[in-house]
């Protein structure tokens, strides 16, 4: 078996958060049409992505693997983990983790499963912030122009990463938005379906924008469409810029696992604390 048919088939057997990134990483690679390899277990994956936090993971079976035990491990502040490198750097293997762990920062990104039918009521949608699925070039392009203002990268690169992407096909399961306050566009998201379970990914918000609820409204207004549309869970792998929604939810309530990263530039790693 292929290390990409190992991937697939671990994700079609784990309906985790962990599962459904490295499902969202491989059909990124497939519709972009940029190179991913991997090794044979599994323990690295190089999607060559031109997105500088989508670039490099290092995670096993072992941690793509979620189990019952999940919410009582993160009750004792435990969680899986996956290891983050941008840039094109080359397979480091065990010395990575040795040189860079454990981080100062115990979670610089966080992703979640949210359980959709579980009711809240501080976690509303506000009604002047409106998203709306990207549908022309020119949306593409203004997404663009907010991923490099949130992550310090060249404009052009988030472009040539969704190119193809802004196409309303039913079948596409991953659907780029945008994030508009009256009218003034300031962040954008992507939603991306598999296996029963939606996921939300690579969220960026304006930093003027920033500590305003909007990540929350986003998640509000998501949470409420997947119940509508009959998905049970909704996985969040969180940006810097919407950690805050985190706050409004205890570990019994998700199963997290934490994404460490290493930053390609200063400047972003900087931003994303």
């Amino acid at each position: 078996m292929s290390s990409l048919a190992q991937i697939n088939a671990v994700c079609l057997s784990t309906p985790s958060s962990i599962g459904h990134l490295w499902a969202y990483l491989t059909h990124l690679a497939h519709i972009s049409r940029w190179p991913l390899t991997t090794w044979g277990d599994l323990s690295y994956l190089e999607t060559r992505i031109p997105n500088p936090l989508f670039n490099l993971f290092y995670g096993n079976v072992h941690t793509l693997t979620l189990t019952q035990k999940s919410e009582a491990a993160a009750l004792a502040g435990q969680t899986p983990s996956l290891w983050i490198q941008g840039g094109n750097a080359s397979p480091m293997g065990a010395s990575f983790f040795s040189d860079f762990l454990p981080l100062k920062d115990p979670m610089p990104l966080q992703g979640v499963t949210f359980n959709v039918s579980h009711k809240r009521t501080d976690l509303m949608p506000v009604s002047s912030f409106i998203i709306q699925r990207i549908s022309s070039y020119e949306e593409l392009s203004s997404f663009d122009k907010i991923s490099a203002a949130c992550f310090d990268h060249e404009e052009g690169m988030a472009l040539e990463f969704m190119r193809g992407l802004c196409l309303k096909e039913d079948k596409n399961p991953l659907q780029p938005y945008l994030v508009y306050n009256e009218g003034l566009l300031i962040g954008g998201f992507q939603l991306f379906s598999h296996q029963g379970t939606r996921g939300l990914y690579w969220g960026c918000v304006l930093p003027e924008y920033q500590q305003q609820g909007i990540g929350s409204s986003v998640l509000a207004q998501v949470l409420k469409e997947s119940k509508e549309l009959g998905y049970d869970h909704l996985v969040s792998s969180l940006m810097p810029s919407c950690l805050g929604v985190l706050k409004r939810f205890t570990p019994s309530e998700t199963i997290p696992f934490r994404l460490y990263a290493v930053s390609p530039t200063p400047t972003m790693w900087h931003q994303c604390h």
